[in-house]
């Protein structure tokens, strides 16, 4: 195995003792330990997970599942009277036993954390441990240990230290030790260069063409439903009438109404949006988004941030005119919203939005022109 600086500051690596084989799944061997802490947060004393002590072996038998609803609140955000505050923003429940291992959804075992670092840092940790065990066929065992800064939001982890033990002749031995410190993710700005660079070389003729994706129909020949003022991602509809996205993964994208944004358009409008934004981060669209007007928020990021993997503030991509009453998903009808503010308003439709849609009925009457070229 090998482990990048990324993944953990001081890792210290050495390889199993025996030689690989073909194993049973990684699965929780007896029961975790826990250990608490009392803490102060807003005048009430509660709990915190400060450490987790447990066991792994190959094909051991695995905790019982249980419903996604029954998922706790973490442990810390739970008050003296049993009253759970909401998650904290941008950031969603993280399992310091693995699920997959067995691990229990009891906020014992869950604490805050960057649905970002869950899936890359610590995952990867996780993989690594699943090795050993498929290596070895255990015991292996990991100990966990906890820090918070009380001057931040005591509720949260800032690092967490882990020590992997092998079991050799009746012995644990320690292998590997080192410190996670969950951060947001980074800035995109090297992956969406191509779609800069691409927008830069035809944003001139965008501007001088007079483009209106207004003028685009659906297969059907209806024209597209969409917002009398476009969008600020109006280019992507003049790039994808161009053919400019050949050989992309939004190639074959078909615009057309009543459609959902699919998988390729959302990436493309999330690229646009960081590009737009100029901080290499998502941000919400709509003023009236509780991201920008009123919630905290990422250490060191501007307000309006949004963060996949968040509970409150994650990023989706909006129709403008709502897809329930068949607006398109050309890409002058995107907003990129947080996930609570789009559900707040899903499938609104203003009388601007129900006069425009009786003029598009109208016009598409008309004989088809086709787009300008």
């Amino acid at each position: 195995m090998r482990f990048t600086a990324d993944q953990m500051e001081q890792w210290q690596v050495r390889e199993p003792s025996v030689e690989r084989c073909a194993r049973g799944p990684t699965r929780l061997r007896g029961d975790p330990v826990y250990q608490r802490r009392s803490f102060v947060y807003q005048g009430q004393t509660r709990e915190r997970p400060s450490s987790v002590t447990f066991e792994l072996g190959a094909g051991a038998a695995r905790g019982q599942k249980r419903a996604r609803e029954e998922l706790e609140a973490p442990l810390a955000l739970v008050g003296p009277d049993g009253a759970a505050d909401p998650m904290v923003f941008h950031m969603d429940r993280f399992h310091l036993v693995a699920h997959r291992w067995g691990g229990s959804k009891d906020g014992e075992n869950l604490v805050p954390a960057y649905a970002g670092f869950n899936r890359t840092e610590w995952s990867n940790f996780e993989g690594a441990i699943d090795e050993i065990v498929r290596a070895r066929g255990g015991p292996v065992r990991v100990t966990i240990d906890l820090g918070y800064d009380d001057a931040q939001d005591p509720r949260v982890p800032v690092r967490l230290h882990v020590k992997v033990e092998e079991e050799i002749h009746g012995i644990f031995v320690q292998r590997h030790k080192g410190w996670f410190v969950p951060t947001p993710p980074a800035a995109q700005r090297a992956e969406d260069r191509w779609l800069e660079e691409l927008i830069t070389q035809h944003r001139d003729d965008f501007v001088n063409s007079g483009f209106s994706a207004h003028a685009l129909r659906d297969p059907s020949g209806m024209l597209l439903n969409l917002p009398n003022e476009p969008g600020p991602h109006a280019i992507l509809d003049y790039l994808h009438a161009r053919g400019a996205f050949a050989g992309t993964t939004a190639e074959n994208v078909v615009l057309q109404n009543g459609a959902p944004f699919t998988p390729a358009q959302r990436d493309l409008i999330l690229a646009h949006n960081r590009i737009l934004n100029g901080t290499g981060f998502v941000m919400s669209e709509s003023p009236a988004d509780p991201a920008r007007t009123s919630w905290p928020a990422p250490p060191g990021r501007p307000p309006g941030t949004l963060l996949d993997g968040s509970t409150h503030a994650a990023p989706q991509v909006d129709h403008t005119w709502p897809q329930a009453h068949n607006g398109s998903n050309a890409y002058s009808n995107a907003m990129v919203t947080s996930a609570q503010h789009n559900n707040e308003k899903r499938n609104s439709v203003t009388p601007q939005i129900q006069a425009e849609a009786a003029l598009n009925a109208r016009r598409s009457q008309r004989p088809r022109r086709g787009p300008p070229a």
